[in-house]
């Protein structure tokens, strides 16, 4: 170890005391066994190695493609890739040594901040294909979904994706929100010592697969990952001999679980197990809130709003018409979402004022505070030597407050005078207003994310949409305008709250600030330039957006009527759709009410209104999945307890993994005109 290694130590009091570093969650049976030793690890630049950064590339394509697979399907949804990206990057690792070393190259050991490095990366990356369906509202086959003849949707801007749109607009927005939130890190991590749950789990999962006594565990992960990922990756093998050309009602997703009428109503599993994994890794809460908002749309509000056709809204409108019942289903899915996010707003600004009042008050008894945090449960228990070194190693490679700042109000400038040029119709004023007004809404997002682990960065893009689209108007190509800056608000928020987030992780593995600050950057730099490539490959090969296919990318729909509505107000609505909307945004700020000061006993009987408003829109399905996911969770804990908590991320990553990454041969074989071969399809014996 360097002579100087041996000073920070000692300087440190960690010379005579080697205390392990946190390993699993505290014991054995909740994570592994916490038996590294206390030794500082290697130097920044040792963290951000060639083969992490080759492998970070790999990894982001990787991850890309998982979440476009999940953004464009019926469901729309990409899910958190934070776990996944922990133990694929540790697979990857894994398996790059074992060949490198079969060759006979020289390698240095694995160490859990090089794993950390890239699955930041990983993240970084895969969190820019999730935008990308924002701009898929411009389209045309969004245009027609709203419906040409609804007030305010102008065919006016409509543009197909392309290379040529996709490329500017997300180098511009891609690496604005980075650097933003960097001046709270330490207040959030250190001084309030703020829990962020995904973080935590990722950093407690990292650290176990590098411990000594982790290996064998890491072992069995492994394993279990790959037969998971391999069973998931066989039967979407298996399920696309007989999915037809993909435009139809084809294939295993069709599959009539509970019946053919109840099918016609969304009610059955579509064996994507994307969702299962996901349903596997959510707490129960979530899928069975989804469980509650499908049985509240599907099985009471959607049959009673067919019995008014005629009445409130014209008959045999589109599927897709914002004249008819569709109004109902986004904008009441929208205001329960917006009702949640805004209450959750005001709730994350109350309790932001009061942990700072806290921490003010604490500051000048760093043992209380210590103590004060262990009796909260906001951090996991270490030695007060552990915590030293970790302060430490955080601090000595941070990266200057006005250095985030300057690296914001530098790309908005470019942003503001670029992407004009992009999209004519937005005015670089639009920008300036934009990057001034989501600061403070990522400020909340991040300290909601950090307390209660829910990232409300999509709420604020609706809003931006709205407000920039009723800014902009119908003559000055408000709808376009309203898009844009959706997307990058949602950016600049999601960014922001994903960088302290990765923050966390590093604190929790010893890993440099300024690597993380690295990684960030090299997996947004590595994702702009291979999500429009990836989603091309997708829209390509697939048919995006056809009607009653598999790829029908449903927010991108809602993004355009939201832009619309923003545009021409609400006078092209059916009747009493605001009405219902408006009930549904006060159900939704009650539920949150209800959930927090209610009564014990009521506490964990309500729905959440985010979760509860899935189903509304995307359809039963998604809950379906989702509850599998969380029934195969719970049986699994009921029989296997300790164990099934240590291998649970592993298997649900394998099913995520596995169900994502056959998008890529089935596309592979749609590029070169080879569809599959058999059609099956459910019909009642009445029409065979």
């Amino acid at each position: 170890m360097p002579a100087s290694l041996h000073e920070q130590e000692e300087a440190l009091g960690l010379r005579q005391r080697r205390e392990p570093l946190l390993g699993g969650l505290g014991d054995t049976e909740q994570g592994g066994a916490s038996d590294n030793d206390c030794s500082m690890p290697g130097p920044w630049q040792e963290q951000i190695t060639l083969r992490a950064a080759l492998l970070g590339a790999l990894l982001v394509f990787i991850t890309t493609t998982i979440s476009l697979r999940g953004t464009l399907s019926n469901s729309g949804l990409g899910g958190s890739l934070a776990v996944p990206s922990g133990l694929l990057g540790f697979c990857l690792l894994q398996s790059y040594v074992k060949v490198a070393t079969g060759l006979g190259w020289i390698q240095r050991p694995l160490s859990a901040q090089e794993n950390t490095v890239l699955q930041t990366c990983g993240v970084a990356g895969a969190a820019l294909s999730q935008f990308i369906q924002v701009f898929l509202s411009l389209d045309h086959q969004s245009f027609e979904n709203v419906g040409p003849m609804t007030p305010g949707n102008s065919a006016k801007g409509l543009r197909e994706p392309s290379l040529k749109q996709l490329f500017p607009i997300i180098f511009l927005i891609g690496f604005l929100g980075n650097g933003l939130l960097v001046a709270f890190r330490r207040l959030f991590i250190v001084d309030m010592h703020l829990p962020f749950p995904s973080s935590t789990a990722v950093g407690v999962l990292i650290n176990s697969l590098y411990s000594e006594s982790g290996q064998a565990l890491a072992k069995k992960q492994t394993r279990k990952f790959l037969s998971w990922f391999a069973a998931a990756f066989a039967f979407q093998a298996f399920g696309w001999f007989f999915q037809g050309s993909g435009k139809g009602s084809c294939g295993f997703m069709h599959f009539p679980t509970f019946g053919l009428t109840a099918r016609d109503h969304t009610w059955n599993f579509n064996f994507q197990l994307m969702y299962v994994g996901i349903g596997m890794l959510c707490p129960h809460a979530v899928s069975w809130s989804m469980l509650a908002g499908a049985v509240l749309s599907t099985g009471i509000a959607w049959p009673l709003l067919a019995t008014k056709a005629g009445q409130w809204y014209p008959e045999d409108l589109g599927r897709y018409s914002f004249a008819g019942i569709f109004a109902y289903q986004v904008l009441i899915a929208v205001a329960l979402w917006v009702g949640d996010g805004l209450y959750n707003f005001c709730k994350i600004v109350v309790a932001f004022s009061r942990k700072l009042q806290e921490y003010k008050q604490l500051a000048d008894d760093p043992e209380e505070l210590h103590r004060k945090e262990q009796e909260d449960g906001r951090q996991l228990a270490e030695t007060f030597p552990e915590r030293r070194l970790r302060i430490h190693i955080f601090e000595q490679d941070s990266v200057p407050w006005y250095m985030g700042l300057s690296l914001y109000i530098m790309l908005l400038a470019m942003a503001a005078a670029c992407i004009p040029h992009v999209y004519p119709e937005v005015r670089w004023h639009y920008v300036v207003v934009a990057g001034i007004l989501t600061p403070p809404c990522a400020l909340a997002n991040a300290f909601g994310t950090a307390l209660v682990d829910q990232n409300y960065s999509s709420t604020y893009a609706k809003l931006a949409m709205f407000g920039f689209a009723a800014w902009g108007g119908a003559a000055g190509g408000g709808v376009v305008a309203g898009i844009t800056m959706g997307a990058l608000v949602w950016c600049i928020a999601f960014s922001a709250t994903e960088m302290l987030q990765d923050f966390r992780t590093g604190y929790l593995t010893l890993t440099s600030g300024r690597s993380m600050v690295a990684a960030q950057l090299l997996g947004s730099l590595i994702g702009c330039i291979v999500a429009p490539l990836t989603f091309m490959m997708f829209w390509n090969a697939f048919p995006i957006q056809a009607p009653g296919g598999q790829w029908l990318v449903p927010f991108a729909t809602i993004y355009r009527g939201i832009a619309v509505l923003g545009v021409s107000g609400t006078s092209g609505l059916p009747d009493h759709c605001l009405m219902l909307s408006g009930t549904a945004f006060f159900c939704a700020i009650l539920l949150n009410a209800l959930r927090d000061w209610g009564p014990p006993w009521l506490q964990s009987f309500l729905p959440i209104p985010t979760a509860l408003a899935i189903p509304f829109y995307v359809g039963a399905f998604i809950a379906v999945d989702f509850c599998v996911g969380s029934l195969v969770k719970h049986a699994w804990m009921l029989g296997a307890g300790s164990h099934a908590a240590q291998l649970m991320p592993a298997a649900a990553t394998g099913l995520i993994a596995g169900d994502g990454l056959w998008a890529l041969p089935a596309a592979l074989l749609a590029i070169i005109g080879v569809d599959p071969p058999i059609c099956m399809t459910f019909l009642r014996a009445s029409a065979a």
